[in-house]
């Protein structure tokens, strides 16, 4: 009997040294040995020799890590890559396709796989934030806009009490503009710094750790400000 198993894993991982060696050892107690293949930044692709070998990898700049393949046997592969959703951001960022002779040893693995990505996996609150996508953000921000602006509609209007087409369009065209270029920034921020999947090797690893301080950064200022602002706003009031 062959069983064809197949996993999927939903959340934000981050991928170092350490998941490289689990995963290699993991596979070579259940299958042949892994052969790792990695496409870059700049659309080229690189094959590894051995995980020790990937692991010592530089991954800087345009040469850094964008997907990752791991083949260990004809068919059988994982898959280190976003999978689109057109509403949801991504389905899955790891993907595990593989053929065993019963269900309690394809079972056993997945739960193996799947025990491994928790280990490495991002906070609840950075997968939610990796899967916010630029139709979420346009969603929000039509709102917002629109609930904005009926202020305009309904406060600006002609002698005669009526809204004028040119108010109108004006009022509209000006939302759009501001929803879309807002939405554009959004979706740079959240590429940049709340990616699906990061690669913690090499160069990279500096990198990560800037963003990472930059977040942070970015999180403390909110929340002062915010209690600055509740401060000025309970004094004048």
């Amino acid at each position: 009997m062959k069983v064809s198993g197949k996993l999927s894993y939903k959340s934000a991982i981050i991928v170092n040294d350490v998941f490289f060696k689990d995963i290699d050892e993991l596979l070579r107690e259940y299958f042949e040995k892994p052969k790792y293949s990695a496409q870059l930044i700049n659309g080229d692709e690189v094959e590894f020799e051995s995980v020790s070998e990937l692991i010592s990898y530089d991954n800087f700049s345009n040469r850094a890590i964008k997907t990752m393949r791991i083949g260990f046997g004809i068919g059988n592969y994982i898959r280190i890559e976003p999978s689109m959703a057109f509403i949801n951001g991504y389905k899955s960022t790891l993907e595990m396709v593989f053929e065993v002779e019963n269900n309690d040893k394809s079972e056993e693995i997945k739960r193996k796989v799947n025990d491994l990505c928790d280990k490495h996996k991002q906070s609840f609150m950075y997968t939610a934030a990796s899967k916010f996508t630029i139709m979420h953000i346009c969603i929000l921000l039509g709102g917002l806009s629109f609930i904005s602006n009926l202020n305009v509609l309904i406060t600006h209007k002609t002698d005669d009490g009526t809204m004028s087409n040119s108010t109108i369009v004006a009022v509209v065209t000006v939302g759009v503009v501001i929803m879309l270029l807002i939405s554009a920034a959004l979706s740079w921020i959240i590429k940049q710094y709340f990616p699906a999947i990061v690669f913690y090797l090499g160069e990279n690893i500096k990198s990560v750790e800037k963003k990472s301080k930059t977040k942070s950064n970015i999180f403390w200022c909110i929340i002062v400000a915010g209690i600055v602002s509740a401060i000025v706003s309970s004094f004048f009031n």
